[in-house]
């Protein structure tokens, strides 16, 4: 995929390209992106030990103290009286746990969910976006591979986790380690499915960050039956000048 979208934040001219020759070759890089989206993808199936343990009850909100508090006593002579330092430390609890309990859900899924192979094969860049020289000079042949699982919630709605390798705009390798999460519609008399949501990832390029993984969300929709489905995700345009996103990232994925 072309992320040229991300030129408007940071720009490469000529003085930042003489930088990045003195970077690490590109299979360094490559490995070294690949080893930290393993390393992410092994952390969620195997937690340490402490984050791992469910807790034991919830946290106690500020209204739940005050409703425990004897009548006649007043919030100020309480010796459990809330300060805002401890509200603070509330909702960094409730964060707190919200992580643990997505990453615990994660985890679930990854163990329990269906097994399937990704398939990629084609990026299409905006016509009206990319000059003909321009896309003349990309790579529109996205090969790639991936493995995933997949789980149907109570409301019917797919979930996935995913780790894809494809070939970016420039023919370089582009790991992602991600999450999906589509709602699905069934076709009527049919195993013909739609679905449509969002993807949040991992991402890595050898033309960012020097290969460092960095954070992506971007919208995916699919069409297909539960055993071969059609994916796609959109990179949209997120400026006003030409020759940035606009990429269109088609795949296919099977149940294994």
């Amino acid at each position: 995929m072309c992320f040229q979208s991300l030129h408007s934040v940071v720009r490469v001219n000529n003085h930042t390209s003489s930088i990045l020759t003195e970077t690490p070759s590109r299979p360094i890089r490559f490995r070294r992106s690949f080893v930290v989206l393993c390393s992410a993808l092994c952390f969620l199936a195997n937690p340490p030990q402490a984050l791992a343990k469910p807790l034991a009850s919830p946290p106690e909100t500020v209204a739940e103290r005050s409703n425990a508090e004897p009548h006649g006593t007043s919030g100020n002579d309480s010796p459990e009286a809330s300060s805002p330092a401890q509200d603070n430390h509330g909702w960094m609890r409730v964060l707190r746990d919200n992580v643990l309990q997505f990453q615990q859900h994660v985890i679930s899924l990854g163990k329990e969910g269906d097994p399937e192979l990704y398939l990629s094969g084609y990026a299409h860049h905006g016509r009206n976006t990319y000059t003909e020289e321009r896309i003349a000079e990309l790579n529109e042949k996205a090969w790639g591979v991936g493995y995933g699982k997949t789980a149907y919630n109570a409301r019917g709605n797919e979930e996935s986790v995913y780790l894809l390798v494809i070939d970016d705009s420039h023919g370089r390798p582009q790991p992602m380690l991600g999450y999906a999460y589509q709602w699905t519609w069934s076709l009527e008399k049919s195993a013909l499915e739609v679905g449509a949501g969002y993807t949040a990832m991992l991402m890595s390029r050898a033309d960012y960050y020097g290969g460092i993984p960095f954070p992506v969300v971007l919208p995916v929709a699919s069409f297909g039956t539960r055993k071969y489905r059609l994916m796609a995700s959109y990179v949209p345009r997120l400026s006003q000048n030409k020759g940035n996103g606009d990429v269109l990232l088609v795949f296919l994925r099977i149940a294994i």
